[in-house]
């Protein structure tokens, strides 16, 4: 069952004072949640830790700020690449005043078929400044050589940075389809998780004292044929300014077919691993995989 329904849907004027929410921004709609949740296994601390890897902010670093980072690791680093794109031309790029879209219904040289769009509105208000991103791509190839067989972006997320009230917001409900690209890498728990991943949530960060960010965060992920959780935190620190640019500093808790709890340590461990206990009772440590 998704943590957000109700959330995402919701357009509201900025909360009333006494209102509970720990979210300081209105919400906008961003449609139906993406990511349905339920039943991910969270009774081994690596898979624990590897689910952590996808929602908490500072665990990974290809990905640091997961709701946004994670789908934009496909477009700007695979899609965009010149073996997979033809710049300026597959996909091609229009104006709409403060909007760009990538077009596409195209084939590039290197044979990577495209169909659909990705926008990014680029503005500022008196919250900060704003990058709405907006994805309806597929891109399909069966090339000898190929860097991967199949990527599908949808949905999107709304990134704000620099405001006077949160320094990082970003409101996500996207979903992700790709084939091929992390099993040419080796990286097969990758391929499998990927093959359909999805998040619904809101991500907020506020900056502390020693310039680190903490997070309060509500979200549903899920990670394909593993199943999938829902995940909240409301102190948990992430930054280069913890002591531990790698690890965060809290409290994560995640809801799949069991609770786990995981107790991140960064400043004083900085190893790769958070305390676990699944359904309150303590479990070995939850590490990064080799």
């Amino acid at each position: 069952m998704t943590l957000l329904p109700a959330l995402i849907l919701l357009v509201a004027c900025r909360p009333d004072p006494e209102d509970q929410s720990p979210f300081l921004l209105p919400l906008a709609d961003l449609g139906a949640a993406m990511a349905q949740g339920g039943g991910y296994d969270m009774t081994n601390p690596q898979d624990a830790f590897f689910a952590a890897r996808h929602v908490a902010p500072g665990v990974e670093e290809r990905w640091v700020l997961p709701p946004s980072n994670m789908p934009l690791l496909l477009w700007e680093e695979l899609l965009q690449g010149e073996n997979v794109a033809d710049p300026g031309s597959c996909p091609y790029v229009q104006a709409d005043g403060a909007k760009r879209i990538w077009v596409s219904g195209c084939r590039s040289e290197d044979g990577y078929d495209w169909e659909g769009t990705v926008s990014l509105e680029e503005t500022s208000d008196e919250l900060g400044d704003w990058e709405r991103w907006r994805f309806d791509l597929d891109v399909t190839s069966e090339v000898e050589g190929r860097s991967f067989d199949f990527v599908r972006l949808q949905g999107g997320f709304d990134y704000l940075s620099a405001d006077a009230t949160v320094d990082r917001w970003v409101q996500a409900n996207w979903a992700v389809q790709s084939q091929g690209y992390w099993a040419n890498n080796f990286e097969e728990e990758l391929e499998t998780a990927w093959a359909d991943l999805a998040l619904t949530g809101v991500f907020q960060g506020q900056e502390t004292e020693s310039g680190a960010l903490r997070y309060v965060l509500e979200a549903t992920v899920d990670l394909g044929d593993n199943g999938g959780f829902d995940a909240t935190a409301d102190t948990l620190t992430a930054g280069a300014a913890t002591g531990c640019p790698v690890e965060p500093d809290g409290v994560l808790t995640l809801v799949g077919a069991q609770t786990a709890v995981l107790t991140f340590e960064g400043p004083d461990r900085c190893d790769g691993c958070a305390q676990l206990s699944v359904d309150g009772e303590r479990q070995a440590n939850a590490c990064r995989g080799l």
